[in-house]
């Protein structure tokens, strides 16, 4: 379980295949440093489980399934990525919760910048819809985020 409130960009160090999936190495000294095998670990949203670690690396497989149903195929030597440790029961819950079992992949329709902030717009596939309610929580790439507004296929979030 997550909390939306991405700890640290991590930097993807290397992009192995394995049969049908991928290993995936990122370089992440802050959250590496607290992580141990077998951890849940979020990477812009997805939950993965951690399989080796250093101090400042940590590397997690996705498999086929991860890979047809999330942007992580798209992943490459230094791709950037959010990164988010698993939550604590005693933990501040400063966003919302966030499983990390990815529902599906949205499109970015319109990014413009508003003073201090940034209104995105992403596409969202209609079978999802029905899960997405006006000033409802969302996550996108991780990050919790309040829906702004809801046109159509259309949501609308702010970023501060």
């Amino acid at each position: 379980m997550f909390t939306g409130i991405i700890q640290e960009i991590g930097k993807v160090a290397a992009v192995k295949k394995i049969g049908s999936g991928i290993q995936i190495s990122i370089h992440a000294p802050k959250c590496a440093s607290e992580l141990h095998i077998d951890d849940s670990v979020a990477i812009s949203g997805v939950c993965q489980t951690v399989i080796a670690r250093t101090e400042t690396n940590f590397t997690v497989e996705a498999v086929e399934e991860t890979l047809s149903k999330t942007t992580v195929n798209h992943l490459r030597e230094s791709s950037l990525v959010n990164v988010e440790l698993a939550m604590r029961l005693n933990d501040r819950l400063g966003g919302h919760l966030v499983l990390g079992h990815v529902d599906g992949v949205g499109s970015i329709h319109s990014v413009a910048q508003h003073e201090r902030s940034w209104l995105i717009v992403v596409r969202v596939p209609e079978e999802f819809l029905r899960y997405v309610i006006p000033v409802g929580s969302i996550a996108i790439d991780g990050v919790s985020l309040t829906v702004a507004r809801l046109q159509g296929q259309r949501v609308t979030v702010s970023i501060i």
